[in-house]
């Protein structure tokens, strides 16, 4: 299986048992764009006091986090943004606004051919690339 997971799944990635943690020991490919890492270190202090990790144990699961998914450069994926655009352009000026918020991940799907998991239903009304949610990947383990 092969998924691109947005930062609200990697943020799991520290809650043991998760269905993030569940899913690494399987036949997987996970891919999230490079400024994911940036995301989760801005709320570090957050994810460590709802963990109740330390700082020391934060810092060796964002190292096992990178050798479990591939982050990938913007400049990897960026032609594939002319594609989210085309997806999006029908759809009121609102809505498009909340579409690019997650224009990466849609493009880093449509690069690597895969759905994207996420638990942002919202995604779920672009055509282009097969979401998946939480529940989805549950019923598959």
């Amino acid at each position: 299986m092969r998924l691109v997971i947005d930062a609200n799944v990697l943020f799991t990635y520290f809650w043991p048992g998760s269905a993030l943690q569940q899913l690494l020991s399987r036949e997987i490919h996970l891919y999230s764009p490079d400024f994911s890492l940036l995301e989760i270190k801005e709320h570090k202090k957050d994810i460590i006091q709802r963990t109740r990790n330390t700082a020391k144990t934060f810092q060796k699961l964002i190292e096992e986090m990178k050798l479990e998914i591939k982050f990938i450069p913007s400049s990897s994926y960026e032609p594939y943004m002319t594609q989210v655009y085309t997806l999006i352009r029908n759809f009121p000026l609102p809505e498009q606004d909340k579409f690019l918020k997650d224009a990466d991940y849609l493009a880093l799907a449509l690069q690597q051919k895969c759905p994207l998991w996420t638990n942002d239903l919202f995604l779920k009304k672009q055509k282009g690339v097969e979401i998946k949610t939480t529940q989805d990947i549950l019923e598959v383990l």
